[in-house]
């Protein structure tokens, strides 16, 4: 280890944390929760996942799994966004999520395989629909204090599940640059 590594990973809040294999790692979409804790919870609950692979990313906030295909953002340990990724090309290390995905009481399958109607088939029509980047497809899903940003490549294959809190599109100048033509808040 070189001392600029040593340095850095002095600072990594996750540098102590030790993986549980007893910890399951399942996303509930109806509560937007990652292995039962909710957006604005505190990130150290969640020591079961081991340290952090990217040791200088995570003495920003954010925590990223390679290995599991997950990614979560914070501020001050409190869970502002997490990351479910299902292709590689995503920073270029992430491996295709590992864990469970809930989603009305059952457990669904999501993966790159899932295409952006197959996607709007199970879970409805989004509030708004990015398309103006000819390399990815967004769809916005807003549920209040939280929103879903479903992520596909240019084959429309479904590249990662962004679930945040606020919301994105909640900022004026945000839904400005999507290009929103609908009213803020949805009904």
């Amino acid at each position: 280890m070189g001392i600029f590594t040593w340095f850095l990973n002095r600072h990594n809040p996750t540098r102590n944390w030790q993986f549980d294999p007893s910890l399951e790692l399942i996303i509930d979409l109806d509560m937007n929760r990652i292995c039962g804790l909710s957006l604005g919870d505190s990130f150290v609950d969640l020591q079961g996942l081991g340290q952090a692979e990217d040791t200088q990313a995570s003495l920003q906030g954010n925590f990223r799994y390679y290995s599991k295909g997950l990614e979560i953002d914070c501020d001050e340990n409190v869970i502002e966004s997490f990351i479910v990724h299902w292709s590689e090309s995503v920073h270029g290390k992430f491996r295709p999520y590992i864990g469970k995905i809930l989603y009305q009481g059952s457990e669904v399958t999501l993966d790159n395989t899932i295409l952006v109607e197959q996607f709007v088939q199970r879970f409805g029509e989004p509030f708004w629909r990015d398309t103006v980047d000819e390399d990815e497809t967004i769809l916005f899903y807003e549920f209040g204090e939280h929103e879903w940003q479903a992520e596909f490549d240019r084959n429309d294959s479904l590249r990662c599940l962004i679930i945040l809190s606020p919301p994105l599109l909640a900022d004026e100048e945000q839904r400005k640059i999507y290009g929103v033509k609908k009213p803020w808040p949805p009904s």
